[in-house]
């Protein structure tokens, strides 16, 4: 039997970034996030060569399939929005932001040693060879990972929710260090809009997952003492009750 995830979108606070509705390109067979996510995926002819759903599609492992056909669907929002980068929150909602001038590289260098953990060379380094002046791509894997534990959530897979929480964690708190570099920057005028959505993104990714992984997050967190000092000045105390959320 499917479980249907009850994905808890409403949270505590109001989105102010552009949120758009991306209508599915076909009708949804059943009401899972995957087929969700899979409705989404237009075709893209490159060189003469179709690109659709179907090379992203994982039957073997469904919880990645959702992962790459949520890429999919960055990829078809950043089409429509020229210049911006989209994230498919499920539901027909995407949401619409522009690029910071933050490089890949001062992120991954910001990162403290001790939390540099196994994705870290992956999305943090050898991510800057087609990444590095587009890092809102770590946003776009941290929901690539959250719409995957969905699918995981929904189809009962308890192994692959576990293994996509985990990185998903990781990815919120690297998505965090680009967040707190946008604001030490300045410049960005969409970044409360952006901090936002990290919140958002947070919400529905502890609706998921287990006290332990939750835990493991915020004592990873506290490891970085400087992103513990700038989370206190820079956020509500209602944002850090739902950060620190057990």
């Amino acid at each position: 039997m499917y479980y249907k995830a009850a994905f808890l979108l409403l949270v505590p606070f109001s989105l102010m970034a552009e949120e758009v509705e991306l209508l599915p390109v076909r009708s949804p067979t059943n009401p899972y996030s995957l087929e969700d996510v899979d409705s989404q995926v237009d075709t893209v002819v490159v060189g003469g060569k179709e690109y659709g759903a179907a090379m992203y599609r994982n039957p073997d492992d469904l919880t990645n399939g959702c992962h790459e056909l949520t890429h999919a669907v960055s990829g078809r929002l950043r089409r429509i929005y020229s210049g911006k980068n989209g994230f498919y929150v499920l539901n027909n909602r995407a949401f619409i932001f522009k690029e910071p001038k933050i490089r890949i590289s001062r992120v991954a260098a910001a990162i403290l040693n001790e939390l540099r953990n196994d994705i870290y060379q992956t999305y943090l380094i050898q991510s800057q060879q087609g990444w590095e002046f587009e890092s809102l791509y770590l946003f776009d894997e941290h929901n690539a990972y959250i719409n995957g534990s969905m699918t995981a959530k929904d189809y009962n897979i308890p192994d692959r929710l576990d293994g996509s929480n985990n990185n998903a964690y990781r990815m919120s708190i690297y998505t965090l260090y680009l967040l707190k570099e946008v604001h030490t920057d300045g410049g960005y005028d969409e970044y409360e809009d952006l901090r936002r959505f990290w919140l958002f993104q947070l919400g529905r990714l502890h609706s998921i997952s287990s006290a332990n992984q939750r835990q493991k997050f915020t004592a990873d967190l506290t490891k970085d003492k400087n992103l513990i000092e700038w989370i206190r000045h820079h956020f509500t105390q209602e944002d850090i009750n739902l950060i620190w959320k057990n």
